[in-house]
């Protein structure tokens, strides 16, 4: 997790099945405050649950560049957390494409994290 707070480089970061669960989740959120070069980032099938998604949750709020945040089949059920990633994400991918992104019909209203 120290690696993402100075990570300049590495735009997609895949860690999905990797059984990092909430304290993996809580060492890894607060690195993405620092990260300005991560956009897209797969935590899906890790164990976390409603502690690391609230980590999560407060880091992905706080990092302007990720806009693509996969935690799908995790244990969670903290709706709010989620709630409060889509908020980001999607506030992300707004900025980075005020007209829409590449590609799609109409501006995006659907963040890209899946549960």
């Amino acid at each position: 997790a120290e690696m993402l707070k100075v990570n300049s480089e590495l735009r997609y970061l895949e860690l999905g099945m990797n059984n990092i669960g909430d304290a993996g989740a809580s060492a890894i959120g607060p690195a993405l405050t620092h990260n300005k070069a991560l956009t897209t980032l797969w935590l899906g099938s890790n164990g976390i649950g409603n502690s690391g998604a609230k980590a999560l949750a407060i880091s992905v709020q706080q990092n302007d560049h990720l806009m693509h945040l996969m935690v799908e089949d995790n244990p969670f059920d903290d709706h709010q957390a989620h709630a409060e990633m889509d908020k980001a994400v999607t506030k992300n991918r707004r900025g980075a494409y005020p007209e829409g992104e590449p590609g799609a019909d109409a501006p995006s209203s659907n963040a890209k994290v899946e549960l």
